[in-house]
């Protein structure tokens, strides 16, 4: 059976940078840094499998759990990569664009971070770069649609490396993963049962935390249940 996508690069490169964050503070207009992670942000906090499903022993759904852990952790990440430090070297903001530079800490170097959003007419965008001396490398950049449900994080090392998309329906938040192939996760907001699938293996659950494991990896696929 085909092992679920490792993910433990893609965390790496996130999780090396270290900022201090700013304290939120409500205002009656979201300033476009907030905006440009949309509803992903409040979508993730709520974002649970059924708890008969995160305390089950048996082994393919603790397999189940981990992937699906896994990826919101990873889309919580960007989220929180995203954020704006409370210490700044420069900041400009207006109604139609915003920013931001400061100091940050790049695989053990120090980095001077540009980060711009801008409104366009029906998304946001932002560009996340990282400059030293000669080097500069736009590692993150990205756009979100004016009603916050839906968007694009494409992040690089040079080369693109991976991308995380999303959306929002009434019903279901949608994460799409490319990085060392596809991963693909339909969660339901209301019950918790959902779908991930990664390249040959999908795992399904109920909103009881019963759930199987089908592998397409062979000739003959293996069905697994919990």
């Amino acid at each position: 059976m085909k092992k679920i996508l490792n993910y433990s690069l893609f965390l790496l490169i996130l999780l090396s940078f270290s900022c201090s964050k700013d304290d939120e503070v409500l205002e009656e207009v979201k300033p476009l840094h907030e905006a440009v992670v949309g509803n992903l942000n409040s979508a993730l906090n709520f974002t649970a499998l059924p708890d008969a499903m995160v305390v089950n022993t048996n082994e393919t759904s603790k397999e189940a759990v981990t992937a699906f852990d896994d990826l919101v952790r990873i889309a919580d990440q960007v989220v929180t990569f995203l954020e704006v430090p409370k210490t700044t070297i420069s900041s400009d903001i207006t109604n139609n664009k915003e920013s931001f530079s400061w100091l940050d800490n790049l695989f053990g170097d120090t980095v001077e971070v540009n980060y711009e959003i801008k409104k366009e007419s029906d998304r946001y965008v932002f560009s996340y770069k990282a400059t030293k001396g000669d080097f500069s490398l736009e590692f993150i950049k990205g756009n979100t649609l004016l009603d916050e449900n839906a968007g694009i994080f494409i992040i690089n090392e040079g080369n693109t490396i991976g991308s995380l998309s999303w959306e929002i329906t009434e019903k279901d938040l949608i994460i799409e993963l490319l990085f060392e192939g596809k991963t693909t996760l339909t969660y339901n907001k209301t019950d918790k049962s959902g779908t991930l699938i990664s390249g040959d293996v999908t795992y399904q659950w109920n909103e009881d935390g019963s759930g199987s494991l089908t592998d397409r990896s062979l000739n003959t696929p293996v069905v697994k249940t919990w």
